[in-house]
């Protein structure tokens, strides 16, 4: 065997070596890149699932409870609303815990979603 053909093996091999390195390196950035997608199709959900909590909230607090009680104060005297009365202070007070947790989770997420990796 010559010199030069064992320089060619060691050249080939070398090549052969580096193609592995790559097949592997495109591998794992392809499983980043899908790991990725799954981070962002999380936070766009939990994004949208804590507006629409908030908007809900917000429509219990400032519309719902008030025309509950506002009807609740106009009705006689002799009406006993106690139990009634009762169970609108428990609905202001989940609503208020219900705005604290959207506010915890929404301060969890990016404003905006960061930018997937470059190919």
């Amino acid at each position: 065997m010559t010199d030069d053909s064992r320089d060619d093996r060691n050249v080939t091999e070398a090549l052969r070596d580096i193609e592995r390195s790559l097949h592997d390196l495109h591998r794992k950035v392809d499983h980043m890149s899908a790991q990725q997608d799954d981070i962002d199709a999380a936070t766009a959900a939990l994004t949208a699932l804590t507006g629409d909590v908030a908007t809900n909230v917000t429509q219990l607090v400032d519309t719902d409870i008030p025309a509950i009680q506002a009807a609740l104060a106009a009705l006689p005297a002799s009406v006993d609303t106690t139990a009634l009365d009762a169970a609108v202070a428990a609905a202001q007070g989940t609503a208020s815990t219900l705005d604290t947790a959207v506010s915890d989770v929404t301060s969890l997420a990016p404003s905006t979603p960061p930018a997937p990796p470059s190919s």
